[in-house]
């Protein structure tokens, strides 16, 4: 294979489609505009497009760009992602993957030649100390210019996939000392090893170069190249001289030490106009394969970064809502989700993100931020909108792939989308080409862990939710993630590592009150522990512990629990195991439908709960138990059933689910409403609709399908 052109050879510059591509200056050009390429993604670019038309196999690529350095294959698909990306629309036309081989660049290719002239001497910085070292009797280095007309400043604008990426070389391109730095523009001093070891200094360039790359794909973001952040590395500047020569808000720097076989990570990120210090993190990982080791720190601080910058310009955007534009709305919305995953946190990102893609319909991540936004808001909370929500989640992460196909956001929200339609091995199929592409994405490994846990491969899903704890450890859903990986640890029956992931879900948490979070991390946790501590022979333990849970949330019963849980894991044996440990701990299985809270009967809505106690009756309609219930079905005088319960043990012959039949059914039929059981507002609220819309031959099964379920008649199951 011919190598790409050395200094002193004739260099090429090589037209295709609306893009140059100019060895000699590392530039990609896309209608005289710069397209930010990390230095790999340059190196790679080059060789497909020098050996275009024939397939380079992916051992020639790695050992040319990555010639002499131990790294991951995967390294390479999401460097060839990042360029598909990179050339926009065409970029998966431009560059084919050859299954099993490698890539080949098919584009047409108009190539000129011209020579390069000689190499100049360069400075270089010691990586360990971050001084210059050159000849002691070199000059010093003349100052650069003043730009002696408005071209002399270079604004470059990628797509929107990719954001607003700035590149200046210094001593030949200046920008205005007086035009305000862009909202979210950034420069990425390199990463200094501070290891004795000299032969880490690759891994601190390929973290920073990754880590430029990563953060180039923030929309709207203006990343400085990384030419020109080792340029200024070499200088001696405060962070706000930084911040004035290169026009930039903000400044991230870091550094690494090896020692034995751990890396120990310090970054820090600064604004640069009053050196403040916005955020820092110290973390350390395992260096047993400095490939991977590589990879986990730049998904991490990228992840950290992302998160932080959206932070601080929501805030700043924040200040002024009556001016905000589609990319103000973007950044207040991806801070929200970021840090809030209630119902009304999910709830106001929508409403910023459906206000971003009026104002800018074209906005590619905003669709597909919309559309992760509604998923996340149906898995994660009672969704009054569910059905709507689930439609329009559909349209905007279709709308974000129309515009933008190798949108990760909208790649990885398209295979959950699939996970919530019951449609497991195609979901598995698409989350996995998402992370074939992106390696790092979490919602896409969240995706891959629930299709495993669907087809009971708990192993694979605890590995997938374990690399995310990798990745992510501190991210908004890191204790729900622990939670998650405690259940699986107990179907698994590995108590011990159940028992630690369980209590590091609630660790710090505040001591939960009556009626706090229905079904959520407190109360998961609370269950849990009480099943561990009976299964680990802790009897007594487990007693109290289910004692002190039944105050905080009574009226639980083991068949309530399964019923709410997806069906796939409540038919594991694990899970047998499980409910076995809490009804010996003192949980009832069911609840029994005789019982008086003394709840008196309501002539309007009762607040929505799933576990609220209920009246006897109901005002103007029928209450039935079970055997009143069996004896109309019996004798045919049962009229309609409709069941707006979770589907566990649903009457044959019954509308399931119910609530769209409710809501379009003629007054005048006779109708039984019924639900999960006795304890939960559904099935009072929805009988009592029927009444207030005239209906006068309506009657409410108050002991659901729980009720009937302990009286031993036959129910179908018709969850997912």
């Amino acid at each position: 294979m011919e190598r790409m052109s050395e200094p002193g050879c004739a260099l090429a510059s090589y037209r295709f489609d609306r893009f140059v591509l100019e060895p000699r200056s590392r530039l990609l050009t896309s209608d005289g505009v710069v397209v930010p390429l990390s230095s790999r993604g340059f190196d790679i670019l080059q060789l497909l497009v020098e050996q275009r038309g024939r397939v380079v196999t992916k051992d020639e690529i790695l050992d040319s760009v990555w010639s002499g350095t131990l790294v991951e294959e995967n390294n390479l698909a999401v460097q060839i992602s990042a360029l598909r990306r990179a050339l926009g629309a065409n970029g998966r036309a431009f560059i084919i993957t050859v299954p099993g081989r490698g890539y080949r660049f098919v584009a047409d290719v108009d190539e000129q030649r011209a020579m390069e002239p000689p190499e100049q001497p360069s400075v270089r910085r010691d990586a360990a100390d971050g001084e210059p070292l050159g000849h002691a009797s070199d000059p010093p280095p003349a100052a650069p210019n003043p730009p002696s007309a408005p071209g002399r400043r270079l604004l470059v604008r990628a797509g929107l996939g990719v954001g607003i990426v700035v590149t200046m070389a210094l001593g030949l391109w200046l920008f205005d000392a007086h035009q305000a730095p862009p909202r979210l523009s950034i420069v990425v001093l390199p990463i200094r090893n501070l290891s004795d070891d000299t032969a880490r200094n690759y891994v601190a360039d390929a973290i920073t170069d990754d880590l430029t790359t990563e953060l180039a794909h923030l929309p709207g973001s203006v990343v400085i190249a990384r030419e020109t952040a080792d340029s200024i590395a070499m200088q001696t500047l405060t962070a706000g001289e930084i911040g004035r020569r290169l026009n930039v808000r903000y400044l991230l720097e870091g550094s690494l030490r090896a020692e034995d076989m751990t890396l120990h990570i310090n970054a820090q990120l600064i604004e640069t106009r009053g050196g403040t210090h916005l955020w820092a993190q110290r973390f350390d990982v395992p260096q047993a394969h400095p490939g991977q080791a590589r990879d986990q720190i730049v998904a991490r601080l990228a992840s950290a970064l992302d998160i932080e910058l959206v932070r601080v310009e929501a805030a700043r955007t924040g200040r002024r809502p009556d001016d905000a534009d589609a990319i103000d709305l973007f950044f207040r919305a991806r801070s929200i989700l970021d840090h809030d995953d209630t119902l009304h946190g999910f709830s106001t990102a929508q409403a910023l993100l459906t206000r971003a893609v009026s104002l800018r319909p074209d906005f590619a991540d905003a669709h597909a931020a919309l559309g992760e936004a509604l998923l996340r808001k149906i898995r994660d909370t009672d969704d009054p909108d569910e059905a709507a929500d689930h439609q329009a989640a559909l349209a905007s992460i279709a709308r974000a792939l129309a515009l933008s196909p190798d949108n990760g956001v909208a790649l990885a929200a398209h295979a959950y989308a699939q996970f919530l339609d019951g449609h497991v091995t195609d979901a598995a199929y698409s989350a996995g080409a998402e992370l074939a592409l992106d390696p790092n994405d979490i919602m896409a490994q969240d995706t891959i862990s629930n299709c495993a846990l669907a087809q009971g491969r708990l192993d694979e899903a605890a590995d997938a939710l374990q690399t995310i704890m990798r990745l992510n450890p501190e991210g908004a859903r890191s204790r729900q993630r622990a939670l998650s990986l405690g259940t699986l640890r107990l179907l698994q029956g590995r108590l011990s590592e159940a028992e630690d992931w369980v209590r590091r879900s609630i660790a710090g948490d505040p001591d939960p009150q009556p009626g706090d979070d229905d079904l959520g991390r407190a109360e998961g946790a609370r269950m849990l522990l009480i099943a561990i501590a009976g299964l680990r022979g802790r009897t007594v333990e487990a007693h109290a512990l289910y004692a002190q849970y039944e105050r905080l949330w009574p009226h639980r019963s083991v068949w309530r629990i399964a019923a709410l849980t997806p069906r796939y894991m409540s038919a594991l044996p694990g899970y047998a195991r499980m409910a076995a440990a809490l009804h010996a701990a003192g949980m009832p299985l069911h609840a029994d439908e005789r019982a008086d809270d003394h709840v008196p009967p309501a002539t309007t809505p009762l607040p929505e709960t799933t576990f609220g106690a209920t009246p006897m009756s109901l005002p103007g309609a029928r209450t039935l138990d079970t055997a009143g219930l069996a004896a109309m079905i019996r004798d045919h005088r049962a009229g309609v059933i409709v069941d707006v319960g979770s589907g566990a043990a649903v009457i044959e012959g019954a509308r399931w689910p119910g609530e769209a039949w409710l809501a379009g059914a003629p007054p005048g039929q006779t109708v039984v409403v019924m639900s999960d059981g006795l304890y939960g507002s559904a099935g009072y609220n929805a009988a009592l609709k029927r009444v207030q819309a005239g209906d006068r031959q309506v009657a409410w099964y108050r002991g659901g399908e729980e009720a009937w379920n302990a009286a031993g008649y036959p129910g179908v199951d018709l969850r997912q």
